[in-house]
């Protein structure tokens, strides 16, 4: 079975090597050049100009985030203002922090989740408690790694795996 993001896919969302097509309404029949435009145009995947900017986390506490994420976590400071910070990781990610303007966007109840791969779960869970994080429910020891679930102060789930192969 496949691994990806430390859950393994079963395959059951594709059995047999390629899903079902679907085909449209209608009983339009098209031949010669047009049905030939159709099928290039259906075999060529169209490519969209969209790269994913950053992740948005609000925060209660700015300078405390910053901390957080950047002696927590390794995460570098690429820009700061009093109410604005992206930071990136190693492999390039950005996550922007921004000051909350009212405790309703700062809810934890539809928080995202950001995803970290470390090298030492037990020495990043340990620093991450002395910074203000908790657990979120068990470390799990699945046959490939190690899990836990996190919430960092301001309430955000933060997802840590060790791989048994390493970073």
């Amino acid at each position: 079975p496949l691994r990806a993001a430390g859950r393994e896919d079963d395959g059951s969302r594709f059995r047999g090597g390629t899903p079902d097509k679907v085909t449209g309404g209608g009983d339009r029949r098209i031949g010669g050049a047009e049905a030939a435009a159709a099928a290039a145009a259906a075999a060529t995947p169209h490519k969209m100009a969209v790269r994913l900017a950053n992740v948005l986390l609000m925060q209660r506490d700015l300078q405390q985030a910053v901390k957080f994420y950047t002696k927590g976590l390794g995460l570098t400071v690429a820009s700061e203002s009093p109410k604005y910070a992206e930071l990136t990781c190693s492999a390039g990610s950005t996550i922007a922090l921004k000051q909350a303007q009212g405790e309703a966007l700062c809810s934890t109840g539809y928080s995202p989740m950001l995803s970290f791969n470390v090298a030492d779960l037990q020495g990043t869970i340990t620093r991450l408690i002395s910074m203000g994080a908790h657990l979120d429910g068990p470390i799990r020891y699945p046959t490939f790694g190690k899990v836990a679930a996190m919430r960092a102060p301001d309430g955000h789930i933060i997802s840590l795996f060790e791989s048994d192969e390493g970073l």
